[in-house]
């Protein structure tokens, strides 16, 4: 549902209080974690949720990590 539809349905007073303003069209989301909270707090809806990619980072091991940058550092001298 679009902003424009939400605005056309409900009065400013509702909107206020559902804490709702209109982004630019171009507006993204980045988000560190899971977008469905363990904690308390508001989920992001199905939609808005539908629209994230995911992304599994591990981390590398301090070991590799210092070799990684010694390796990369001399090839470039």
């Amino acid at each position: 549902m679009s902003f424009i539809v939400i605005c056309q349905e409900h009065t400013t007073e509702e909107l206020d209080a559902w804490k709702l303003v209109r982004v630019h069209e171009d507006f993204r989301v980045i988000a560190l974690g899971l977008p469905v909270p363990r904690y308390q707090g508001n989920p992001l809806d199905p939609p808005l949720r539908s629209r994230f990619q995911a992304r599994n980072v591990s981390p590398i091991p301090f070991k590799v990590f210092v070799l990684h940058i010694f390796v990369c550092n001399y090839l470039v001298l």
